[in-house]
């Protein structure tokens, strides 16, 4: 399927996954006889797919049989007086493997290809795609608002539910959980040696010691629910709370997917997305970070939505009790949910969103960082100066210039990197080294030249020594 999609004469064509979709059902569905006149083509059928994926939406049927099909299709003919054979075009999308079959049950051979279809018959109407995004069933449905607004990137209904949505799951997250403002990183300092260690863990260790209590109350309570010893008040606490988490991961993911797709909705509709899904990030972090004596104990933490898997390697060989494993671990989250983030939203296309972000930013803390890391993974024009800026922001000492420095080497290790961005990622390394070397807010340019001297003769030591 993808070999026949993605070359052609031998050319590679990258696609995201609906231009997939949409090039394999119309190869998949179209016959020599579509080219006649009157035929009843490749897209007649699509859209009847489309038009049965949108039915079994409305019915909550998941399956259905030939009668069911039949009659279906029956409906159509009299709504479209559109003349077809039912039981040849069944035949057909059988052997074009979108549906399956299962003794007498069909179905949608792939999730995927259900909804593609849907989002396809959403697509082309405006009342059924109202009551869709009304009800939140995106967050039943998975990537049909992926698809929908694949095809229609201009349309600024979807951006703005999501935006509505997504804000208020936040602030019930704020007002139950935790503060938006509660950040452990924010006073840790970047340490260069032995001796400095405890001035990263040990503001860290106090931030938690001193957060909000919210968390560790709601977290009894979801052990009372798994040890079954449980009040009918509690019943309704813990699902209200494990509700609250899974629409905010949800949303998030459907808003990530949208936000990549849009085009003309408005700049301020881009920018009030980019702040939500900033925000949202930062509460995986904040969940992460209270939980942080249990991650230090267990390879998998789940609480509600939020999964953390591995992040007791960070404590290896540390006693997980202890404030210097719980610091570590926090670290490796933050770095985590920062490369992640990039990984997510770093494309150039979103690259205007993020430089005007930067440059509007006064202070640094974990959401600036967030963008900085969006923003050396984009690397769209003029990206560099957005970057300096948040680099400038931060304190010679501050840990989250620290986690700059691993953000652009990272880009530098492990991405395909142009050779004009890659002169610029070095000289960020070298302005950042140069800020922390000479404990100066803005390094001159002088002393950001001797970093980039000194980097180059380390480059040409290593160079002779792997080759010795």
């Amino acid at each position: 399927m993808y070999l026949k999609i993605l070359f052609v004469d031998g050319n590679f064509i990258p696609l995201n996954r609906v231009d997939i979709l949409q090039k394999f059902f119309l190869d998949s569905l179209r016959k020599p006889s579509d080219s006649y006149t009157g035929s009843f083509n490749y897209k007649n059928k699509i859209e009847l797919v489309a038009d049965f994926a949108k039915n079994l939406y409305k019915e909550k049927a998941s399956t259905f049989t030939v009668r069911r099909w039949l009659a279906f299709c029956d409906d159509f003919k009299t709504r479209t007086l559109l003349g077809f054979n039912s039981m040849s075009v069944l035949d057909e999308i059988l052997d074009a493997k979108l549906f399956a079959r299962s003794g007498d049950t069909l179905f949608f051979r792939y999730g995927f290809f259900y909804s593609f279809a849907l989002g396809m018959g959403l697509n082309d109407d405006n009342q059924a795609l109202d009551e869709f995004l009304a009800e939140k069933n995106y967050t039943s449905v998975s990537d049909v608002l992926d698809v929908v607004t694949a095809l229609r990137p201009n349309d600024p209904r979807i951006i703005s539910a999501l935006n509505s949505d997504l804000e208020a799951s936040l602030v019930q997250f704020e007002d139950e959980l935790v503060e938006k403002d509660f950040d452990p990183l924010l006073d840790a300092l970047w340490a260069v040696n032995d001796k400095e260690e405890e001035q990263t863990w040990q503001p860290i260790t106090q931030a938690i010691s001193d957060g909000p209590e919210e968390p560790k109350k709601i977290d009894s309570l979801r052990s009372s629910y798994l040890a079954e010893a449980r009040t009918t008040d509690q019943q309704v606490k813990i699902r209200t709370f494990l509700d609250l988490e899974y629409s905010l991961v949800v949303i998030k993911q459907n808003l990530i997917e949208v936000f990549k797709n849009v085009n003309d909705v408005g700049r301020d509709r881009k920018v009030e997305s980019y702040e939500l899904l900033l925000w949202s990030e930062l509460s995986a972090f904040q969940v992460g970070t209270l939980f942080a004596p249990e991650l230090a104990k267990s390879r998998f933490y789940r609480w509600g939505a939020m999964a953390f898997i591995n992040f007791d390697k960070a404590a290896k060989d540390l006693d997980p009790e202890s404030a210097e494993a719980i610091a570590e671990v926090v670290l490796s989250l933050a770095r985590s949910v920062s490369s992640k983030t990039r990984q997510r939203l770093g494309f150039q296309k979103l690259g205007g969103i993020f430089a005007e972000r930067a440059l509007r930013s006064e202070t640094i803390g974990f959401l600036e960082v967030l963008n900085f890391y969006h923003l050396i993974g984009a690397r769209a024009e003029g990206w560099e100066e957005a970057a300096e800026r948040l680099l400038e922001l931060a304190e010679p000492g501050s840990l989250y210039l620290w986690m700059m420095l691993g953000g652009i080497l990272d880009e530098l290790k492990h991405d395909v990197v142009r050779v004009a961005d890659r002169s610029k990622l070095k000289r960020l390394v070298a302005y950042t080294r140069a800020k922390r070397s000479f404990v100066v807010r803005k390094p001159n340019d002088k002393q950001v030249a001797k970093l980039l001297e000194r980097m180059a003769k380390e480059e040409l030591l290593n160079s002779n020594s792997k080759r010795g």
